[in-house]
């Protein structure tokens, strides 16, 4: 052990180190006081005025030569506290929010999303978000448009065409089909709705089985990737739907008729 005497206040910047005694004598292990070593004021000066430069290029979260998002963290992780810091995470945020309120405005889904993907970046606890994705479920598709929703995990979700509403006859003649098919039945369907354009295939549902912790069906020896998947329970299809729904925010039910 090696004893120093040592102004502790003027040493630690008024910052009481756990390493020394606040009474009489200061003492400390050797080496230690090698491990306090004070990040100079003019450097975390110097990286804000770059950060600030960032967010002046727009260059909040993604960018050459680095992003104003990485640059306040970086300051953060030395000045947990810096409020300069901090007040700039808000202006990434107040930015990406006037952002998608104009892109929603103006009907630009696309690039609403890509802004929405930018904020859960910066905050994914945002109380905006839920808000913006409300208001994009909201907006009416072309008919025939097609559509991803994204995902929570910073995914897409299965390919989707937009329906319009209308009515069709349901249903086999008598002479024709099973009896569960009978009888001829005009079906009405009164909003506009989304149907995934193809069935879900391996690569959609190995995605949800992963991520819930579940056994992987079998596709005997067809081949998995984009091909439909099988051996799939009624059960397991309900699973994936109320997975989807929930990563997307959206219901995304099993089409069916009762």
């Amino acid at each position: 052990m090696k004893l120093r005497s040592v102004n502790v206040p003027t040493f630690t910047e008024r910052y009481q180190e756990p390493w020394f005694s606040g009474s009489g004598v200061k003492f400390c292990f050797k080496n230690c006081l090698q491990s306090y070593i004070p990040q100079p004021k003019s450097d975390i000066s110097q990286l804000l005025h770059t950060c600030q430069q960032h967010f002046n290029a727009n260059r909040l979260t993604s960018g050459r030569g680095g992003t104003a998002l990485d640059c306040y963290s970086k300051v953060l992780k030395t000045d947990p506290n810096n409020a300069e810091a901090l007040r700039g995470l808000d202006k990434i945020e107040a930015t990406y929010v006037a952002w998608i309120e104009r892109a929603l405005n103006r009907d630009q889904k696309k690039r609403a999303e890509r802004y929405m993907a930018s904020l859960r970046l910066v905050n994914p606890e945002s109380p905006k978000l839920r808000e913006f994705e409300d208001r994009l479920s909201e907006q009416s598709f072309s008919v025939g448009e097609v559509f991803q929703d994204p995902l929570k995990d910073g995914g897409k979700g299965p390919m989707m065409v937009w329906i319009a509403a209308g009515s069709f006859q349901m249903g086999m003649g008598s002479n024709d089909g099973d009896d569960d098919e009978k009888p001829v039945h005009r079906v009405s369907i009164t909003q506009d709705f989304g149907m995934g354009r193809y069935e879900v295939t391996f690569a959609e549902y190995d995605k949800f089985a992963q991520a819930t912790g579940r056994k992987k069906p079998d596709d005997e020896g067809w081949g998995r990737g984009n091909r439909p998947v099988i051996n799939v329970s009624w059960h397991d299809a309900v699973a994936y739907t109320k997975w989807l729904s929930q990563q997307t925010s959206h219901g995304r039910p099993i089409p069916m008729t009762l």
